[in-house]
């Protein structure tokens, strides 16, 4: 469940959460770690993030994705400051917020400090559904999910369902080896689910594919 931040707020409050702001642009691939040392906060105005952590041996773990219009930084009153790896899977369009506008709003502005709330709060959600798939479920069914939660609205309402990505990508976002994630693509390709091209997956049967998940997730 993506949440829309700056529409939790109303126009005054949207305008000061906006003051200082710049717009910053991020290519489609490039990796970065939040916070910075400082605070960063960034509001997403267009593109798909993904965020994950590293371990010592350089496995990867999905944390979620974020989408268009989400709060994308940390929590102002939080201390230390837990670090995240954030790939943009899209070129991204960010409002890189002023750092000591967002921390006197956190302090000073009720309305500000609610929405940054249920963004915490569908974060947990978000993170929950994750330790749930990655626990109990099968490598299908962490490959299914992986790929439904990149969808986006625009995806969705187009019909286009279509992600530029690798088997070695799919495998890394999951925990898993490539080799153990092509062939169950190679499944889910057979079984007329997805369709796979150079750097593509295309999922073909959403409904199916979801069934995927069902007696995981409710």
């Amino acid at each position: 469940m993506s949440v829309d931040f700056l529409d939790l707020l109303d126009d005054d409050q949207r305008a000061r959460v906006l003051r200082g702001s710049r717009r910053i642009t991020q290519p489609a691939g490039v990796v970065l770690q939040y916070p910075t040392g400082v605070l960063t906060a960034d509001i997403i105005e267009s593109g798909l993030v993904r965020a994950f952590q590293v371990a010592e041996d350089g496995r990867q773990a999905t944390i979620g994705y974020l989408y268009s219009h989400e709060y994308l930084g940390p929590l102002p009153a939080v201390t230390p400051r837990p670090f995240v790896y954030v790939q943009h899977i899209t070129r991204a369009t960010l409002i890189r917020l002023d750092a000591d506008n967002i921390r006197h709003l956190f302090e000073a502005d009720i309305g500000f400090a609610r929405a940054l709330a249920i963004h915490a709060a569908s974060i947990l959600s978000i993170v929950a559904r994750v330790v749930t798939v990655r626990t109990l479920g099968t490598i299908r069914q962490r490959i299914a999910f992986d790929l439904l939660q990149r969808l986006t609205d625009d995806q969705l309402r187009s019909g286009n369902l279509e992600f530029a990505v690798t088997q070695q990508e799919l495998a890394d976002a999951i925990g898993s080896a490539r080799e153990v994630v092509s062939g169950h693509i190679g499944d889910l390709r057979r079984a007329g689910i997805l369709s796979t091209g150079r750097r593509r997956v295309r999922i073909e049967d959403p409904e199916r594919l979801a069934a995927t998940l069902r007696g995981l997730l409710t």
